[in-house]
């Protein structure tokens, strides 16, 4: 997963925690439920949602039950 910010006040980039989620759960061959997915959809925020679900889906880190669950949301943030 992604580094920890060093400091209380270093500002931490929650997109960047996202994708590293779903890199990792794709090298151990973990499957995403809906709602953990869901919660790095929201870390990742409106500009970044997008490609998020296409890294999932790719990396066979959700099913298809998950991407049709949020491709609604998905598509009205982007």
């Amino acid at each position: 997963m992604a580094k920890a910010s060093s400091s209380p006040t270093e500002p931490r980039d929650l997109a960047v925690e996202a994708f590293a989620a779903v890199a990792e759960a794709s090298e151990h061959g973990e499957l995403l439920d809906a709602d953990r997915f869901a919660g790095l959809l929201l870390r990742a925020g409106g500009l970044e949602e997008p490609a998020l679900p296409r890294d999932a889906w790719f990396g066979r880190v959700i099913d298809i039950g998950t991407l049709v669950a949020q491709a609604g949301r998905v598509w009205s943030m982007a």
